[in-house]
């Protein structure tokens, strides 16, 4: 269960107590939907964050690294396809991003 957007704040309040030197972030649904606040909060604490989608880069974040776009959700749309079709999964190619980029916002 995730918790409700209030508890960011107190989550980042945690994390500026402690020695905390960087923040790494997956993306799911709830963080996504999150990334402005997230990337407010992180830059308010100057915590540096490392992203793992374009879309917390172009919200201020830091640095991303992954591919830009939906490139990876397109992925999954054409492996549910298949499978859809009757592929089985474990026959499925593992595939690796072709390309991962690593933009900055420092000057």
């Amino acid at each position: 269960m995730r918790p409700p957007p209030s508890e960011l704040d107190v989550a980042f309040e945690k994390i500026a107590q402690q020695d905390v030197n960087g923040l790494l972030n997956a993306a799911d649904p709830f963080i996504i939907s999150q990334r402005d606040r997230i990337v407010a909060l992180a830059a308010r604490r100057a915590i540096p964050g490392i992203y793992s989608a374009n879309f917390f880069f172009e919200a201020g974040g830091l640095v991303f690294y992954g591919n830009r776009g939906f490139e990876g959700f397109r992925t999954v749309g054409t492996y549910v396809g298949r499978i859809l079709k009757g592929e089985k999964p474990a026959d499925l190619p593992v595939q690796r991003s072709r390309r991962s980029i690593w933009p900055s916002t420092l000057k």
